[in-house]
């Protein structure tokens, strides 16, 4: 297991790799492909370093092109696969709401939600048969596969995605479109999914407050600034996953979220 000091220094490699454009590279010189850079995103939000981890939500936004997709691969700001992932792009809605988690801002939920929207309107639109999520599109058109592991984390930042639109405050607009979505697919029962899902995104905002009056509150009993820096985003978490009004209810996204990324520290 790495300790904290091991594991800052990890997140500060990647931030050394990192471009000026934002993007994170596999390597120096490397390319880069969607769903690493959002992965390194997170790394770098854990570690407390902010800053380079909304350069790299910045370039995810530039980035983006007008479908919503991002290139399989590029490197230097030159595109060498321009076909598009399906779980590469909609992975971007696990990395916002982490950052969310973690930070607590709201707001960064609000300026990233029309780039979270539009990616994961390029993926439904990769959804066939009996609710599998093809896995490419080139440009001829889709690729008519789809992979279960591909299917499962498109399934998980779908559920991000629904979290971020209750937090952004667009929580009817979005359940709106979701219900013409689903009832104009052959398979109904897709309903229940996404009532479930608006039901959860209003529950992890209230989950969120909770952890930032908590946190306010330890905040208020210490007596210096360096007292106040303690308190630290892994607390904030922690404190999210612990929220009173979670227990007895299973496992939301936001726990399911806390509980993945404690395992791996």
């Amino acid at each position: 297991m790495l300790t904290p000091e091991e594991s800052r220094q990890t997140a500060l490699s990647i931030a050394a790799a990192q471009e000026s454009s934002g993007a994170i590279p596999w390597f120096e010189g490397g390319h880069t492909d969607p769903w690493d850079h959002v992965e390194c995103a997170m790394a770098l939000t854990t570690a407390g370093l902010l800053e380079p981890a909304r350069a790299a939500f910045e370039w995810s936004r530039r980035a983006q092109r007008p479908d919503g997709s991002w290139p399989i691969q590029t490197r230097a700001g030159t595109v060498e696969d321009a076909n598009s992932d399906s779980n590469f792009c909609a992975y971007i809605a696990t990395g916002v709401w982490h950052y969310v988690l973690v930070t607590g801002d709201k707001h960064f939920a609000v300026q990233m939600w029309p780039v979270v929207h539009t990616a994961i309107d390029f993926v439904i639109d990769l959804q066939f048969g009996y609710g599998e999520i093809y896995w490419a599109r080139s440009e001829a058109g889709p690729v008519p596969e789809a992979l279960l592991t591909g299917c499962a984390s498109v399934f998980h930042s779908i559920r991000c995605a629904l979290a971020l639109a209750g937090l952004a405050s667009i929580g009817v607009v979005a359940l709106a479109s979701a219900l013409f979505d689903v009832l104009s697919f052959p398979h109904v029962p897709y309903l229940l999914f996404f009532v479930a899902g608006m039901v959860i995104a209003l529950r992890e905002s209230a989950a969120i407050d909770t952890a930032n009056s908590a946190i306010a509150r330890r905040a208020s009993t210490t007596q210096s600034n360096s007292a106040r820096r303690r308190v630290s985003a892994a607390a904030r978490v922690r404190v999210i996953a612990s929220a009173p009004h979670e227990r007895g209810r299973g496992n939301s996204s936001a726990l399911a979220l806390s509980r993945a990324w404690h395992s791996r520290s």
